[in-house]
């Protein structure tokens, strides 16, 4: 069980950490179902992507280091407030 929430740890922070990424750059061509992403001010994006950058490491620093745990719990209803 232990290694199962590793790993959906680390594949969560993974994904929210590029998602965090692709507001600062904002790729031109986005897929259809991401082009609300246009119409974003430039604040939104950044903010939006600091706050999915920072829970994605929130995620999986603080059980790598083993140095406080308590925010890992901490990050993950950070992230569902951006979703």
């Amino acid at each position: 069980m232990n290694i199962v929430l590793w790993v959906l740890q680390i594949l969560l922070g993974i994904y929210f950490f590029i998602t965090g990424i692709i507001h600062f750059v904002l790729p031109p061509g986005l897929p259809a179902t991401l082009g609300w992403m246009y119409d974003l001010s430039p604040a939104l994006h950044y903010l939006s992507g600091t706050a999915e950058i920072l829970a994605a490491l929130g995620l999986v620093l603080p059980g790598v280091t083993r140095r406080q745990t308590r925010l890992t719990p901490l990050a993950a209803p950070g992230l569902i407030l951006v979703i």
